[in-house]
This record gives structure tokens, sequence and C-alpha cells, in this order.
């Protein structure tokens, strides 16, 4: 299937392209194409349709179309690719589907690459075949409110690119063949100044001088007499140089523009360059964070990576700033480099290395182009090659004291070519990914952000709503910090929400985030970049098949964390391979390891892998992992019961297949250390499956945790565990009650009483109770079973003439049975 926008909306399958009658249904197709493979909602796709001027039954024209459009699609034989999700639609795109503004995305940014690396002939090529993709006015039939927008957005892109082909083309001395283009360009964009700066230089090397004279002073004049502008100081310079520069001969006009002067054949000299050559020091740093909030102990942290007194530093320093999607790594950096400014007087360099963004990252060489025009190099002068450019930057920065932000770096092998070389500067690296390479060779310090502690979390929220209105609602403040997990970024998504709808209650927002999809709440409708779910996508989108599948059947764990043997019954996978996909998870901040071994989620993150989880695994893959992940912990405890109570009667449990990993344990304190850490995830197990099944695992893994609760019940552990013990048999109790079990009932029954017997006469009456059914039953066994725990109790409750006699009376059910009774 292949998808089109550049031009007329179309769809072609097989060679045919599919009729799509509607403006609207056209519409909808072009905002999910250029929206291809995220989850778009219906209030977007509003938004998007009809502005702030949607009908009362906008919500149902939006499902009415997208109905109209699946048929249309389905008609042309494509697969069913646009798909309802929780929360929206979703056009998803399988491996042979292609998109033309992808395509034009690719092809030119290949382009740039080989026009950087000196291969001009070859960018050209590329850039032209980019350029071939277009086949009129971008979103051509397409009535909407978000169309104007993004046809400018996609044209701007086309006259860039179209731009960049003509210089590559005027370098390899193609003048003549380009000025016809640039003469249209002139016509159909009459205030842009680049083409005419093109035009200038390719009329001037074809011998043209009185015509390139002619382009300047009509520009000049629609600026001057329509607008009241001046030209740029670049264009007026390039007139006076050509104004100097003598005829140019028949020979010269296919000569390459490195043997002319610099100002008819380079590219315009960026400001930056313009800057440096003129002696000011660069200063690049975005503007700070308003109402920048915590982080008080990093940026102590890296204030003692400065030297004393204000001299410069022995070494160059590096920080690294690591942490998950949303944590505020770029708002450190930049607030913290604007607070030391002062120690760097040559100046500031600032990149975003685009490493977790859309589209490709940036690549050294790239990067090292950009710093060393702005340290005052011509562009011409820039080595083509990383190592030479590197050299060259190294030393431009050798004297110099300078703050250098590598802004959202993807790997170390990124960052190494932008260190400086010599003493005095400092760079700050930002990245989701731990850069212990980083670490390891260039000596780098890390600090890992996670969220941000409750009370800054709070004030960061009466900050941007104001003290009067935090007042008002102190509870829903604290709610609102809660459900957003503590991050920043979610924290400035609600507040954004809230400080532009000033007569909205907290109370109100907070309710549609307990209630509803917390990622689709969280983001900003009017950029599609400020969002929770997008700052999530850029680091799972990036991540090998099996890491991400790895992420989502983590989400299936009812506990508070996984083990990587819990990991290997889930994906099925050996338990190695699995510790190594969760410590990659790890050290790209989508999972935490708050103890060693151990991996849990942040809150919205497990939102978003269970979100994943159900958009990509089918519900049989999801059900079999997690009865996988069921079956081991139920092994496993088992395991562990016969290891250190081999003499408790248990029910009987025969996993129906092999439970993979098999557990082993060789001695009663590995078996206890096991269930000690263990603990909260079984508890978690058990009332999971009492609430939603499956109802065997709950009745039957608390029974095999009697014992262990029994095992651990001296009286330090007894205040914590009491209540933990007669939750769990209380579930799997009444579960039996409804479900008729009275094998089971028995047993849980007694394991109560036992754990009830320092409650006294409430535990006598459970073990009365299992005594009496057992007999009902006709179980020998569990008839023992419930005397000799009715025998314990009456102990415990210093009646020990009747806890004799109710030890006897179990002895003699022992006799002639299949085992002891305990």
């Amino acid at each position: 299937m292949r998808l089109a926008v550049l031009g007329s909306v179309e769809v072609t399958m097989n060679s045919r392209t599919l009729s799509i009658p509607r403006p609207q249904q056209r519409a909808v197709l072009a905002y999910l194409i250029l929206n291809a493979n995220l989850t778009i909602s219906a209030d977007q796709l509003v938004s998007a349709l009809w502005g702030g001027s949607a009908p009362d039954t906008a919500r149902k024209q939006v499902h009415v179309l997208i109905s109209r459009l699946r048929q249309v699609l389905r008609d042309g034989g494509a697969r069913e690719s646009l798909v309802s999700r929780s929360g929206g639609y979703t056009l998803t795109l399988g491996s042979d589907d292609t998109v033309d503004t992808v395509e034009f995305e690719r092809l030119t940014a290949a382009a740039r690459d080989e026009v950087v690396e000196g291969r001009r002939a070859a960018g050209c090529d590329l850039y032209r075949q980019a350029l071939a993709l277009w086949r009129g006015p971008a979103l051509c039939g397409c009535t909407a409110a978000f169309v104007d927008a993004a046809r400018s957005r996609l044209q701007e892109q086309r006259l860039i690119a179209q731009e960049e082909t003509i210089e590559a083309e005027l370098t390899l001395g193609r003048y003549t063949g380009v000025v016809g283009e640039l003469y249209v360009m002139r016509e159909e964009h009459p205030l842009r100044e680049r083409p005419v700066n093109l035009l200038m230089r390719a009329l001037h090397r074809c011998g043209r001088r009185p015509e390139a004279a002619a382009v300047f002073r009509s520009f000049d004049t629609l600026l001057r007499d329509e607008h009241g502008l001046d030209v740029s100081a670049d264009l007026a310079e390039l007139h006076h140089a050509m104004l100097r520069s003598g005829p140019v001969t028949a020979a010269q006009t296919h000569v390459s523009t490195l043997q002319v002067p610099a100002l008819l054949s380079a590219v315009p000299t960026p400001l930056a360059w313009r800057a440096m050559s003129d002696g000011a020091a660069p200063a690049q740093l975005p503007a700070d964070v308003a109402g920048f909030t915590g982080r008080a102990e990093d940026i102590q942290l890296l204030e003692s990576l400065l030297p004393e007194g204000g001299g410069p530093a022995a070494t160059v320093v590096v920080a690294a700033i690591t942490g998950g999607a949303g944590t505020g790594k770029t708002a450190l950096a930049v607030h913290w480099a604007h607070r030391v400014r002062c120690r760097f007087p040559d100046g500031q360099l600032y990149v975003n290395l685009r490493g977790y963004s859309p589209g490709p990252s940036l690549r050294p060489i790239e990067v090292l182009t950009r710093f060393l025009h702005a340290l005052g190099v011509p562009p011409d002068h820039v080595p083509p090659f990383v190592d030479e450019a590197a050299t060259m930057y190294r030393g431009r920065l050798a004297d110099r004291r300078m703050l250098i932000v590598l802004d959202n770096a993807d790997h170390p092998g990124q960052v190494r070519p932008l260190l400086p070389g010599g003493n005095g500067s400092m760079v700050l690296v930002t990245s989701r990914d731990q850069l212990g390479g980083l670490v390891a060779r260039e000596g780098a310090h890390r600090l890992v952000l996670g969220p941000l502690p409750p009370s800054a979390s709070h004030e960061l929220l009466i900050r941007v709503l104001g003290a009067e209105r935090a007042a008002v609602e102190p509870d829903a403040i604290r709610d609102l910090a809660r459900l957003c997990g503590h991050l920043p970024l979610a924290l400035r998504i609600a507040a954004a929400h809230l400080s532009g709808l000033p007569h909205r209650r907290v109370a109100s927002l907070v309710a549609r985030l307990g209630s509803g999809d917390r990622l689709t709440e969280l983001r900003v409708a009017d950029d599609d970049q400020a969002t929770v779910r997008t700052a999530f996508d850029q680091s799972y989108q990036l991540l090998p098949d099996e890491e991400r599948r790895m992420f989502r059947l983590a989400s299936l764990a009812d506990g508070v964390d996984v083990t990587a043997e819990a990991g290997a019954a889930l994906a099925g996978v050996p338990v190695r391979r699995t510790a190594l996909m969760l410590d990659r998870l790890v050290a790209v901040h989508l999972l935490d390891e708050p103890v060693e071994g151990r991996y849990a989620f942040h809150d919205l993150v497990r939102i978003y892998a269970m979100d994943r989880l159900h958009h990509e695994e089918p519900a049989t893959r999801r059900s079999a992992a997690h009865h996988a992940l069921l079956a081991y912990y139920l092994h496993t405890a088992e395991a562990a019961a016969r290891v250190l109570y081999p003499h408790l009667l248990r029910l009987p449990w025969r996993p129906e297949q092999p439970v993979h990993p098999a557990p082993e344990f060789t001695s009663q304190e590995q078996a206890l250390r096991w269930l000690d850490d263990e603990r909260a995830n079984l508890v978690a197990v058990v009332r999971q499956a009492a609430d939603h099944g499956p109802y065997d695992v709950a009745w039957l893994l608390s029974d095999t945790l009697r014992g262990y609760f029994f095992y651990r019940m001296s009286p330090e552990d007894l205040r914590g565990q009491f209540g933990e013990a007669a939750d769990l048999l209380d579930r799997a109790l009444r579960l039996c009650r409804d479900l008729g079990n009275r094998a089971t009932r028995t047993v849980t029954m007694r394991s109560s009483a036992v754990v009830l017997r320092d409650r006294g006469r409430s535990a006598a009456a459970v073990a009365e109770d299992a005594a009496e059914l057992s007999e009902r039953i006709g179980g020998r066994r569990y008839t023992g079973m419930s005397l000799n725990a009715l025998g314990t109790v009456e102990r415990q409750l210093d009646n020990p003439a009747s806890a004799l006699d109710r030890s006897a009376e179990s002895a003699g059910f022992a006799v002639g049975g299949d085992g002891p009774v305990s």
C-alpha cells in the first residue's frame, strides 16, 4: 500500500488508486497518514477537522468518516490497517507500506549526508529523487482546520530541499541549468531571500552580471517600498562583491565555485559565524525554564564539579545527566547552564542531538560543522570528515573556557567527537541512555534523574497554578501530583491544562486522570511533542523487537517487581537472556532496579507498557504468558515449601506442563530467602487471582504459603505479617464457599485457625467448623488436620486438658492414613 499527501491525497494498491470522493474523508485520511502508527483520539480528529468550530455531532461524524474510510480501504484490498484502539484510531503501516512524506524525508536526509561528505553529485541525484515525489501542492483536495498549517510545513520542507539542491548544483558548476528554476521560485515566493541569493550567484557565474544586479535591485525595491525593510547584510555584501569583481569569462563559467570568491559561492554566512568573526562569543543556550523547581541536590552536585575560586578546571569536566522520559533532564541542564554561564567567558554551545526524537539523530559531522561555524570557521573551510573536523574543533577550543551542552544523546559514540581536548571547558550531556562508556572511558560524572520528591511536585504545581488557587484544593493538588507519578513533564502538562482554564477545578482533572486513559489526558492538544505518551514512544520505538516484547510482557506481573526468572517465565526465553534484556530496559530508563536483580516500573511507564501490550500482543499470547508466570510462582513456592516444611499437609497440585524456569533449592536458607524476597509478589498474585481468577491459583498458593507465614510468626514478625496472612486466607475461604470446594475449604479453615490462634475464641470457632466439615466429607486426613489445629488453638488459649484431648483425637485419625497430620 502506498500513501501519498505530497499533492492530492491518495491510496494506491497494486498500481490502482482508490477513490476517496469526499474532501472530509480525504482530510481524515491525510491526518492519519501524517500521524501513522500513532493512536489519534476522537477529540484530536474533531479538533483537526473543525478547530474551535466543531458541531454538536462532531464525534458522530468522525465515527462515520472512519467507518467509510475503513470500507474504502477494505474494498480496495488493503489489510485491516485502520484499527480502533482504546482512546482512538491508528493507521498501522506494515513493512511493505510506504508514505511519500517519509520517503521524502529519508531521501533529503541521505542527500544532505552525501553533500556533507563531499559527494555532491550523488547528493544532487538524491535531492532530485525526493523532489520528484511532489505531484502538486501538498494535501490538495482536503478541507479541514489542520490543512493550512500542515500544508505550509510540508511546502516549507520542499522549498528548503529545492534550495539545498540548487546550492549543491552551483558547487558543481551547473549554473545555466538552474537559472530558469530559480526565476520560477522567485516568482512564486517573491519575499523569500535565499532564491534571490542563489539566482544572483548563478547569473553572475553565467556571465550575466547586469541581470544579477537587476535581480538585487528588484528585490531591494520590493522590500523597501512595499514593506519598509532593508535587505539582509549578507545579500548586500554579495551584491557589493559582484560589483567589485570583474566580468566572468567563458572559461570560468564551468569551474567549481571553490575557485571563486567565497561570497559568490558559499552558503550565506550564518549569524553565529558572523558573530564570532566580529569577536563576539557564541551564546546558543535555549531560554531558561520558567518556574524551575526542585533538583537542589543535583544542582549542588553539578556545582561541586566546578573548580573553587572561579578559575579554569585542570581538565575537561563532563557531566552526564541521565534519566527516563519526562524526568526533566534538558530542563536541569539548561537551567544550570544559565546559572553558571558567567564562569565560561568564551561562550556556550548548544545542540539537540535528537537521539530520542522523531526522525534521524544528528551525526557528529553535522554537529561539528555547526559548532565550527559558530567558532568562526567559514563553511567552505570545514573538513568533510569527522576526524579532521574534530581535530579542528579541539584546536579552536584549546585556549577557551566554554560551556557545551549536548542535549538528547543516544549513545557515547555520538558524543565523543564533540568533547574538547584542552582544559577549562565543561560539557553537559543529557540522555535516556546510561552512557556507561562515557563514564568508563572519559571519566564522566553521572547524575541519574527520577521522579521529583512529592514536596517538589507540589511546589511545581503551586508555581504554575498560583498559590491562591492551590490553597483552595490542597488535597486535589496532592492527588494530581501522585497521578502524574511526580514526573516533571506530566506535572507541567497537567498544570498547562488547568492554567488555561482558570475556572476549572483541580479535582475535575484528578477525577479524569483517575478514571480514564491517563496517558491520553496527559497531553497538550496543539503540540504533538508535549505528551507523556510521545515521550515514552520515542524510547520504546528505538528498542529491538525482543526487548520491546519483554517490556510489554513485564507489565503482566501482578506484584511490585519482577526478577529475571519471572521475566523468563513470561517471555519463554532463557534466564540469562532475560536478564540482559531487563538490564537494557534499565539502561534506557524504561525500568528501574531499586534492588539488585529486581526490576520495577514507574507508575506511568507501567500504564504505557500495558497499553502497548494490549495493542501489540494478541489476547491468547497475553493469557499464555500470564499463566506461565503464575505457574512459575506456584511451582517455585511449592518447591520452597517442600524444603522448609515437608511435614505439613498441603493441597495436591501438579503443573499441566513443565514449568520454566525450573526451581532448585539446595538449602532451607535459600528457600526461605526466595519466599522473603517474593512475599509481596506472591500476596499480590493471590489477591488478584481471588478477585479475577484463575481461582485455583488463589487457594493453592495461599495453602502453600500457610506454612511460610506460620514459620515467620515470631513476635517481631507477627505485627507485620498477621494481617497479610489473615487477609489471604479469608479471600481463599470466601472463594471456596462461593465455588463449593469443600476439601479446599477445610484446609483453608484449618490454616485460618492457626493464623488466628492469638485472636482467642474466633480461632477456636474456625477450627471447630473445619473439623465438623471434615467429618461430613469423610476425609480422614482433613479431619485429623482440623483436630490438630483445634488442639494448637486450645493450647494457645491456655486450656491444656482440652488441647491434649484434641491432639489425641488427631493422632487417632493419623493411624492408617496416608501421611502425617499437621
